[in-house]
């Protein structure tokens, strides 16, 4: 069984690499799966980003509208061969649970089903929350990430999202179907740890703060623990405070008048590098450049 991991990105490659590291980690041991990531040509991210995901099948469109970005996905997809498709954003870590617990819809030949609940982690202000029971309609179902769909339903229209949207793509994309007669199958997991959804600024929506009364406070350290965030050499390095580049970038230009350039040079490609995977100035005379135009401006 082959199942394929449709991913749309758009910037926040030190989110993408969060990503990355877990999706190889937690892989089941009953199916091949493999990602097809959707990336944008207008992407300011892009070359970090492509260089990143070497080696991935990758598909580009505009991301204008996140819709049509999907569904444009969704029919490159086609080309490819795989038995289920599973929706997934850049920003979703999930554990082993997540294959355990789908274990017997694949077996049984469940055709669409996903998760009841999910967790939020907002790396920004440092808070996570337990979403439960994300949507009570039974037209609508589960959340999208994780949602999986079997190839039968999608091969004679898989543009199933809203065109020109941006928001809404889970409900949107549910009713659809139901309208064409497919309801999802919803596995519950009775709250524990199975999907995170990593919020930054650069979400269209929020969670956290959109539906406050339908969330509850989770602790942060919990989060890492059970997402396996803190088993990475990058995060045991205290670096996870530090995946906001342009936050410790700022830091270091504000001491840059006191410390050594070297020093200062060295400390933002080191942290660069932890974050994105490449180096962010070629020596310590480029980063001098950078650091007396931005005190011009």
């Amino acid at each position: 069984m082959k199942i394929l991991q449709l991913i749309p990105v758009w910037k926040r490659p030190e989110i993408l690499r969060l990503f990355l590291w877990r999706m190889q980690a937690v892989k089941p041991d009953y199916a091949e799966v493999y990602p097809l990531f959707i990336l944008s040509p207008e992407d300011p991210h892009l070359r970090v980003i492509e260089q990143m995901l070497k080696g991935y099948e990758c598909f580009y469109y505009s991301n204008e509208y996140l819709s049509d970005k999907l569904n444009a996905g969704m029919t490159f997809a086609l080309s490819m061969e795989w038995d289920y498709l599973m929706g997934l954003g850049s920003d979703n870590v999930y554990t082993p649970l997540l294959w355990d617990l789908y274990r017997d819809y694949f077996e049984t030949g469940e055709r669409y089903f996903s998760l009841d609940d999910y967790f939020v982690y907002d790396i920004v202000n440092e808070r996570a929350a337990y979403f439960e029971k994300y949507v009570n309609d039974k037209d609508v179902g589960g959340i999208g990430a994780g949602r999986v769909t079997h190839r039968s339903i999608l091969e004679d229209e898989p543009c199933i999202y809203k065109p020109r949207t941006n928001c809404g793509m889970d409900g949107f994309s549910a009713i659809y179907l139901s309208r064409r007669g497919f309801i999802q199958k919803i596995v519950e997991t009775d709250g524990r740890g199975v999907m995170l959804d990593i919020k930054t600024n650069t979400n269209v929506n929020h969670p956290i703060e959109i539906w406050g009364d339908r969330t509850k406070d989770v602790d942060v350290n919990w989060i890492k623990e059970t997402f396996g965030l803190v088993d990475m050499d990058i995060l045991n390095d205290g670096t996870f405070s530090m995946l906001s580049f342009n936050g410790f970038q700022t830091e270091v230009l504000k001491m840059s008048q006191t410390i050594n350039k070297e020093d200062a040079f060295n400390s933002v490609n080191i942290r660069y590098k932890m974050a994105y995977g490449v180096t962010r100035f070629k020596n310590v005379e480029s980063y001098k450049s950078y650091i007396s135009q931005t005190n011009k401006r």
